[in-house]
């Protein structure tokens, strides 16, 4: 064997063999306690929940009074929710009934003597769903901040009671804060709401072809800047409050009921 294959086999059994006795050097380690094995999984603390439902026409959300309950509805093929309970108690109902997709706070604690009196902690849930078409609220906070692609719904009809708030489009950081600094258009072609002492916010990227307004009791109506609205009709309470630029304060108040 000449010089040249001599150096050619000893260059070829280093190449092999370095990485032989680097992974005996990291089985010592390892089994002398220096490197721990850990399975690479996704963590979900004791207190996750998830699970699927059933095709709805209608969404409607049951809380306390106070807006215990907060929902974030987003688009998506999916029909699928997620939320975190505060303690080892559940605290929160998915279910279908009928026609209808139920999302019911119900984490009640009763006092020491046993009395009426009940402490709700607040409790968040996001809902993956593929449309929003019929959408009650009893006293929960809702927003929809996505943006409408696909099967989304173009009209949308909502009942917001007592402690109820809708929120339409993302919020000004400082006011809501939120992190979504999307600046695209959630376009919706019509959207009614009915509310009964309940508020409605519609967001800075938001634009409605028609919004008809019926308000009872002490209803809030909320329109940030950079919401677009066409058309507005319908009929507001003498109660009602209007968070609005000039623009749209001079539509709602021909809205007044006589």
């Amino acid at each position: 064997m000449n010089t040249s294959n001599k150096i050619m086999t000893g260059f070829l059994l280093l190449v092999f063999l370095v990485p032989v006795f680097v992974l005996l050097s990291f089985k010592s380690k390892i089994r002398s306690g220096q490197f721990t094995v850990v399975k690479n999984e996704q963590y979900k603390s004791a207190n996750f929940r998830e699970g699927n439902f059933q095709p709805y026409k209608v969404v409607k959300l049951v809380s306390p009074e106070g807006r215990a309950l907060k929902c974030n509805l987003q688009y998506s093929d999916s029909l699928y929710y997620s939320y975190n309970v505060n303690d080892s108690r559940d605290s929160v109902r998915v279910y279908n009934l009928a026609d209808t997709l139920f999302i019911q706070y119900i984490n009640k604690t009763a006092t020491k003597d046993n009395t009426d009196v009940y402490s709700h902690d607040e409790l968040y849930i996001d809902v993956m769903l593929p449309s929003i078409e019929q959408l009650v609220i009893n006293n929960a906070e809702v927003n929809i901040s996505g943006v409408n692609t696909g099967g989304a719904a173009k009209n949308i009809m909502v009942e917001v009671y007592g402690t109820g708030f809708l929120s339409l489009g993302a919020i000004n950081d400082e006011d809501n804060g939120t992190t979504n600094k999307s600046t695209d258009f959630y376009t919706i072609d019509q959207v009614s709401v009915k509310s009964a002492d309940g508020e409605m916010s519609l967001g800075r990227n938001v634009h409605i072809g028609q919004l008809t307004i019926n308000t009872e009791g002490r209803s809030t109506i909320n329109i940030n800047e950079g919401a677009s609205i066409d058309n507005v009709q319908g009929n507001l309470s003498d109660s009602s409050t209007v968070n609005a630029s000039w623009k749209y304060v001079k539509k709602l108040a021909g809205l007044s009921k006589n």
